[in-house]
């Protein structure tokens, strides 16, 4: 908690500063640039989605991806301009440092977190590649909501045999045993009519945790995000299959968002073809498992200065925005680029200069609720 929190100030003293030199450089200079979102799904596709985001009910939206959206800036900013939110969708057990949900808060005591992103490959992850895991009997994990707090919630859990695995407490002093009819074997269970703050408490050391489901059973309103630091467009292959597409399943998402690149272009032996054939992989699956949503790739921003002088970095930053596009026209999808966003408002170092991105490939918060204001914008012309 410490380390998130420090995080969050280092952004916010930058938006501080953002905001002293906004005088100089108003949003409206920024925003009023041409789409930077390119569309390459049916009319068809577009007609459904624009009933829903136009009614905003019962409109679910997820975002994968990397450090871009792993701190819920960029995807914090899109639910303040599409709806009021009132339920929270997919998230994680346990937040990983330099990680937050804006929606939830969490404590814990006694367990430790697997990451996909870091730990043995040979683990069995589920969707989101994050696992909570118990090193003691009476491991505990307490969450809470802002949010109108009842709720029906979907937790994954899995446990080294088949006797009682968690005991679980919510604010109306309800009680429920999660036990899994399988050793060793992701098991989902849904609760009804959920209180927040709840208390998640282990019956036993090992037992584990693989996400929750936080939702309404009518109308849901959400932007859930499953972003993980350093995560590339492969580390879905390190989740397992199965339990992924059912986990996919279970909110039937209208729109999804992919923002992958930036780390994939720094991997050892990276090649164009490999990116957009493990990528294309993920995006089949989210079809097939959410069969009407849209689904729109997002570039990574230009890189940073330092780096615009290796040439073959930024030979593989210009082949996988390339292969995103190519994606994109093959699987009928929408892209968002935001590297030539932040050329046609000035480039780099404009952006750092006004304190909207750091000179590494991030952006301050600023720089994020720019992006998302400027992909809200370009959104609704879309769908006019």
């Amino acid at each position: 908690m410490k380390n998130i929190n420090l995080l969050i100030f280092i952004f916010y003293i930058f938006s501080l500063s953002a905001c002293a030199n906004a005088s100089n450089f108003k949003a409206e200079q920024i925003l009023n640039t041409k789409s930077n979102l390119h569309n390459f799904t049916s009319d068809e596709k577009l007609q459904n989605f624009k009933e829903k985001f136009q009614k905003k009910q019962d409109l679910k939206i997820r975002i994968f991806g990397d450090s871009h959206i792993a701190a819920d800036f960029f995807s914090g900013e899109l639910r303040n301009l599409i709806f009021q939110n009132n339920s929270i969708g997919f998230t994680y057990p346990l937040q990983p440092e330099y990680h937050q949900n804006t929606n939830l808060s969490y404590k814990n005591k006694g367990f430790i977190i697997l990451n996909s992103k870091n730990n043995d490959k040979n683990i069995s992850y589920p969707l989101g590649g994050i696992i909570a895991q118990a090193q003691k009997k009476d491991a505990y994990i307490e969450l809470n909501t802002k949010l109108n707090n009842k709720f029906k919630i979907g937790i994954l859990f899995k446990s080294p045999n088949t006797d009682k695995a968690f005991q679980i407490n919510d604010a109306k002093k309800q009680n429920f045993i999660l036990q899994s009819p399988m050793a060793q074997k992701w098991t989902y269970k849904e609760l009804e009519n959920v209180s927040f703050p709840l208390k998640i408490q282990a019956l036993q050391k090992n037992v584990s945790l693989g996400g929750y489901f936080i939702y309404k059973q009518y109308n849901n309103n959400f932007i859930d995000i499953l972003g993980i630091n350093g995560a590339s467009s492969t580390l879905w292959l390190r989740w397992n299959e199965k339990t992924l597409k059912h986990e996919l399943k279970i909110l039937n998402n209208d729109f999804i968002m992919l923002v992958y690149g930036s780390n994939d272009i720094l991997l050892p032996g990276f090649s164009k073809a490999n990116f957009k054939k493990n990528y294309k992989k993920l995006i089949q699956i989210l079809k097939e498992n959410n069969p009407r949503a849209i689904i729109t790739l997002v570039t990574p921003p230009t890189l940073a200065k330092k780096d615009e002088k290796n040439s073959l970095l930024k030979q593989k930053f210009k082949e996988a925005k390339n292969a995103i596009y190519e994606l994109a026209k093959e699987e009928e999808l929408l892209v968002f680029d935001t590297n030539e966003f932040i050329e046609q408002s000035g480039g780099k170092n404009v952006w750092i200069k006004h304190d909207l991105s750091l000179k590494d490939v991030h952006l301050t918060i600023q720089g994020y609720k720019m992006m998302a204001n400027k992909f809200y914008k370009d959104l609704k012309a879309l769908l006019k």
